[in-house]
């Protein structure tokens, strides 16, 4: 169904739908966008999903076989998966080993949260995940351990 943007009856009736958990198409200058709940980690992977093919967050696994940032640009996807030197720039799998992106889970498809802060939206979302490896990962979170524990040494 497509909404009259301008009226108000509209607007509530998306703003109804966005507290469902459901997206929203609205008209942009040339095509439709697609608005979910950033808040609803459900909604927002369904509007991944459904966004534009060179932001799909899965789209390098389908391609070169193995993830790939999609907060990043790889000119050559390809080449960059055959260096196998790639790291996730996220703060958040640096210091939390948590993926927002969904690329990085544990075997039961749910993301590690064991790290993150206790308000973090994923452990509301998740709940604790424990860390099935934890002696990988976390490399900004392990030096900022490390210079904490020489500052009080």
């Amino acid at each position: 169904m497509i909404l009259d943007g301008a009226s108000p009856e509209a607007i509530e009736q998306a703003a109804r739908a966005l507290r469902a958990g459901e997206l929203v198409a609205f008209p942009t200058e040339t095509v439709y966008g697609l608005g979910a709940d950033a808040l609803n980690l459900q909604a927002t992977w369904i509007q991944a999903l459904n966004s534009r093919e060179d932001f799909k967050p899965g789209r390098h696994i389908e391609l070169v076989g193995r993830p790939l940032c999609p907060c990043n640009f790889y000119p050559d996807p390809q080449a960059e998966a055959k260096l196998r030197r790639w790291i996730c720039a996220c703060d958040e799998m640096q210091k939390y080993k948590y993926c927002h992106c969904l690329l990085f889970v544990t075997k039961d498809g749910v993301p590690i949260t064991e790290y993150l802060p206790e308000d973090h939206e994923g452990r509301q979302a998740y709940g604790v995940v424990k860390d099935p490896e934890p002696s990988k990962g976390r490399a900004v979170a392990r030096v900022l351990e490390k210079q904490e524990q020489e500052k009080e040494g």
